[in-house]
């Protein structure tokens, strides 16, 4: 706890780095809440839509420090836009789904990862099967359908970053 408040950067995560995180590490410093680690994540992508955005929810802490990550590795922004993509094709549970999505807000994912993913986008389907990219594509199109739904004042922030860097 940091002045009162959670210090997110504490909470350990495989795919994501953040200044210090390296060294709480090495000093044993304790995870608070569930862990989030990238077993859990392939988890969600074979979990029925409905169900995704509230076992995000139980990782809140581990899922908050995801995206806000500094850095985020390839194959973790793939599955992590996957599930966000499949949460978004669910017809119940509103609520969660709003508060993933809030979660996501003004974040480096949504601020630096996400953009940067779209970019390299066609360097990415070298790497992937015609499948997997169809599948990411469905689901960031799903993601922003939502968003726009959801959050209609707030799209310009990663479209913009978009347009700036093509």
């Amino acid at each position: 706890m940091i002045g009162g408040r959670l210090n997110l950067m504490s909470i350990p995560l495989e795919g994501a780095r953040s200044e210090g995180q390296h060294h709480e590490r090495q000093q044993g410093g304790a995870q608070r809440g569930r862990h989030l680690g990238y077993r859990k994540l392939k988890e969600l992508q074979n979990t029925d839509p409905s169900e995704v955005a509230m076992s995000l929810l139980q990782y809140r802490e581990s899922f908050q420090a995801l995206v806000k990550a500094e850095e985020i590795k390839d194959n973790w922004m793939s599955l992590l836009i996957e599930i966000l993509g499949k949460m978004c094709n669910a017809q119940l549970m509103t609520q969660n789904l709003i508060e993933v999505m809030s979660i996501c807000k003004e974040t480096a994912f949504m601020r630096n990862h996400l953009p940067r993913y779209i970019l390299h986008l066609p360097m990415i389907q070298e790497e992937e099967s015609e499948a997997q990219i169809i599948v990411l594509v469905q689901s960031l199109i799903a993601f922003f359908k939502e968003w726009l739904v959801r959050f209609p004042r707030c799209p310009l922030a990663f479209l913009s970053t978009i347009y700036l860097e093509v």
